[in-house]
């Protein structure tokens, strides 16, 4: 089982590196394909974490995007890692998985391995039809989709003050673009087979509205991906679980910093992959974590 990780980054690369270092360790299977937000700058980021990777078992991308939260660069950067993963003459994966610079893994390399080859052919992509959703504000989600955004342009602020001026006009929607029928929301984290992303590609290319649809949307990347799957032929093939532990109530973060008192929570969670971690808020959970896959930073 061929496993590429897309991992989308924007701060600590100590830590990206280990993540690298973690899941490539004694494992031929697996391979890294990270993109570091372009807000970083030119250089000075690549250059630092090369040093701290001891894997011949990832790549850069160096057609980076600047991401701004809640906008569709974000997207945009998922889609490169998708097109880097598909095209990557060296190797075919069985499997993408998209992950965070700030994730960790809670099972060993084998234990995923072995996961996605007794179920592979599953699509685990977390999803709930936006009819509306009862959990999103702005009338159940909707209004990230009725209403223009313009997130990456003129930030949030000015984002928000162009809804508001929408909103007061009336009767505004912006209905899904054709081939779609369902709106659909969930997780952006997620883990595909490499025939599902490869379709993504052809259908954006395809249906070209359906990425400016999502391009002035309110955060896409929680609806860009299960609204074009669940409209596919690969709808069948998709398990309700992105098999992520994130823990979205706790606070005083959201998603809440995992610390040593969760560590009972991690140790006996039945998800693959964790999020969030940070090394400069709690460096002890992730030295846990490690000990537990017996690997020294």
């Amino acid at each position: 089982m061929e496993i590429a990780y897309l991992i989308i980054a924007h701060k600590n690369i100590e830590q990206i590196a280990t993540f690298i270092n973690l899941v490539t360790r004694k494992n031929d299977r697996s391979f890294c394909f990270l993109h570091l937000d372009d807000n970083l700058g030119n250089g000075e980021y690549t250059d630092s974490i090369k040093k701290l990777i001891d894997t011949p078992n990832y790549q850069i991308l160096e057609n980076r995007v600047a991401i701004s939260w809640g906008g569709f660069n974000m997207v945009e950067a998922s889609l490169r890692l998708i097109k880097a993963a598909v095209s990557f003459s060296k190797k075919e994966f069985d499997y993408l998985a998209l992950v965070s610079g700030a994730d960790l893994p809670l099972k060993s390399n084998e234990f995923i391995n072995d996961f996605l080859s007794q179920n592979s052919g599953n699509e685990y992509l977390q999803h709930f039809e936006v009819t509306p959703y009862s959990h999103w504000s702005g009338n159940g989600g909707l209004d990230r989709t009725n209403f223009y955004w313009f997130m990456d342009d003129i930030g949030f602020l000015e984002s928000q003050k162009l809804y508001y001026a929408q909103k007061t006009t009336g009767n505004l929607y912006r209905p899904l673009p054709q081939p779609l029928e369902k709106l659909y929301g969930g997780s952006q984290w997620w883990t595909l087979t490499r025939a599902c992303a490869a379709y993504i590609l052809q259908f954006i290319t395809q249906n070209p509205a359906v990425k400016d649809y999502f391009r002035f949307s309110f955060i896409p990347d929680e609806s860009f991906f299960q609204t074009i799957v669940l409209n596919s032929v690969f709808q069948k093939k998709v398990v309700n679980n992105n098999f992520r532990l994130i823990d979205w109530n706790t606070g005083p973060q959201y998603p809440k910093v995992f610390t040593v008192a969760d560590e009972q929570l991690l140790m006996e969670s039945e998800a693959l992959i964790a999020r969030k971690f940070d090394i400069e808020i709690d460096k002890e959970i992730i030295e846990i974590i490690l000990k537990k896959h017996n690997y020294r930073s």
